[in-house]
């Protein structure tokens, strides 16, 4: 417990500030903080000698794991602010949980490296769409409950291989569909707590214990990144929803597609550097 300790002590800052700002933007922008926690994790593990394919498994992981509290305080908080659509979160459901289990399951066997560069583009591409169509589309009539049901499928699949909770996916194809944009983040928050319960749930089932990985790990999950990270997560992701609620839905949609711009370089990024 002490050589943990003591391996821990110089990633102690970076860990609660991961916490801090992946709770924050949790409750801002209604996604899962995973496109903060794991690329630090992914910088952790690389620098306790482990390999960048396997660095990347336990990042992925453990970023999961940490996704849960941060949700369900953001998604407390967006219920008390009105934000959530249940009868939106009922139809995404169960194609949601779809993907997740092929996902989830996908992270156990495979490099998901090709993922990382077209989930990364793809967030580009959407943060140019959302800037562009940032007006308020609650307007517009929700497509075919066929179309949705693909829409959350492609969300749960690429959101549990990626680490995430899916709102940086989830958040602007809900506006594409016309979803009022403080409604989408709310949304996506309960959307992105199944997300992580049922990614968890797979990868604890299926999920081989890596030979040589730091102690204190269990499975595929740093124990002691998540004891650091829970309580700051859970702790901003209130202050994010709150900050949320007061700003004008144009200008969170254009900060939104900002910070979608900044995960999607970020996520390309990391690909090249895998």
């Amino acid at each position: 417990m002490s050589q943990l300790l003591q391996t821990l002590i110089p990633y102690l800052f970076p860990l609660v500030l991961a916490g801090c700002l992946a709770g924050f933007i949790a409750g801002l922008f209604g996604i899962g903080g995973g496109l903060v926690i794991v690329p630090t994790l992914f910088f952790l593990f690389q620098n306790m000698g482990i390999e960048k394919e396997l660095a990347m498994t336990l990042a992925v992981s453990t970023s999961l794991a940490s996704i849960i509290p941060t949700a369900i305080s953001s998604s407390f908080s967006h219920y008390k602010l009105n934000n959530i659509d249940w009868l939106l979160v009922k139809r995404w459901s169960p194609a949601l949980i779809i993907g997740v289990l092929l996902g989830a399951y996908t992270v156990t066997v495979v490099n998901g490296r090709f993922l990382i560069f077209f989930f990364g583009s793809f967030l580009i591409f959407m943060a140019c769409r959302t800037w562009i169509f940032s007006h308020d589309g609650s307007e517009k009539q929700m497509p075919h409950l066929s179309l949705q049901a693909i829409t959350s499928l492609f969300v749960g699949l690429s959101a549990s291989m990626a680490g995430v909770g899916g709102g940086a996916l989830s958040v602007p194809l809900m506006r594409w569909m016309g979803v009022n944009v403080h409604r989408a983040i709310g949304s996506s928050a309960v959307l992105g707590l199944v997300v992580a319960l049922v990614a968890c749930l797979v990868i604890l089932l299926f999920g081989k214990s890596i030979i040589d990985s730091p102690t204190g790990t269990y499975g595929l999950f740093f124990v002691p990144a998540l004891i650091l990270l829970m309580p700051f997560c859970v702790g901003f992701a209130p202050v994010g929803a709150r900050l949320g609620k007061r700003l004008a839905p144009q200008l969170l949609s254009r900060l939104f597609a900002v910070a979608l711009l900044l995960m999607g370089g970020r996520m390309i990024f990391s690909g090249y550097t895998y």
